[in-house]
């Protein structure tokens, strides 16, 4: 990972959990609609149907309406306004270099959301203990959820973290700003003196 582009944000730019949740409510809201257009259209168009009959025949169509969700929560949050629930709780996703994230990354982070969204929200308690105020699938996509009006704060590195949890090791990219990263290692960003 080069560290070209990165940024970080100020912290209180970060979208905190309650703005979060109600997203994620406002999103899963929206999933369901979809979901239940393909049930509506064979309700409308055959009334003789029984409800069984009726669930059974929108079958395939349920799956197109679940590859609609699909689509609206990987391709939705690459827009610059994001998701229905991120345009109302006024959020974005960022990736490293602030832009939108990379497909795959957007995939793999939905990938993982999903599970820890059923699970009571297992992935989105961490937010409220985060600097950055990232969930578990933020965390493994190299995503961050910013406030829509946010700027970038600076220039960043990218860093590898690690963590132990039991016996397994998660690893993720964040980032530092340049100014720390510097201090660190007692660059000044002057070129250096030949000896």
């Amino acid at each position: 990972m080069s560290g070209g582009g990165c940024v970080f944000f100020h912290d209180g730019d970060y979208a905190g959990f309650p703005r979060r949740v109600a997203a994620l409510v406002l999103d899963v809201f929206a999933s369901l609609l979809l979901l239940r257009v393909p049930l509506e259209v064979m309700a409308r168009f055959h009334p003789e149907m029984t409800r069984d009959e009726a669930v059974r025949a929108a079958g395939p169509y349920v799956w197109l309406a679940l590859a609609a969700v699909i689509a609206y929560h990987v391709a939705g949050r690459r827009l610059r306004d994001g998701t229905i629930g991120y345009r109302i709780m006024r959020q974005r996703l960022v990736g490293l270099n602030g832009a939108p994230p990379e497909w795959r990354a957007l995939a793999g982070r939905f990938l993982l959301a999903v599970p820890m969204a059923l699970l009571f929200l297992a992935g989105y308690w961490r937010i409220l203990r985060d600097r950055r105020r990232q969930a578990v699938h933020d965390r493994w996509a190299g995503t961050w959820v910013v406030k829509s009006g946010a700027s970038p704060a600076g220039g960043a590195q990218p860093v590898l973290r690690s963590t132990l949890v039991g016996s397994m090791v998660l690893t993720w990219w964040d980032v530092e700003p340049v100014e720390t990263v510097a201090a660190a290692t007692g660059e000044t960003g002057l070129p250096r003196a030949r000896e």
